[in-house]
């Protein structure tokens, strides 16, 4: 079976490292901005609430907006 070189693996797997980093503070800033001024909030809570937003959601997103491009193009 054809197997991908070394290197394009290493900047797929870079890639998907990146992105999760980014999404993974970007839900952390926005649960603690949510919790800035009110003691009583979990910021845990508020961080599961954005990521399974930012996965559900955002996939949908990503989907309706790659159909949208293919049928454009």
């Amino acid at each position: 079976s054809p197997q991908r070189p070394w290197r394009i693996w290493i900047f797929d797997t870079s890639k998907q490292l990146i992105s999760q980093l980014m999404a993974h503070f970007i839900n952390l800033t926005i649960s603690i901005a949510l919790t800035y001024n009110d003691a009583s909030s979990d910021e845990c809570l508020w961080y599961l609430m954005t990521n399974i937003l930012d996965n559900t959601l955002g996939v949908v997103v990503c989907v309706g907006l790659l159909r949208g491009v293919e049928w454009w193009l």
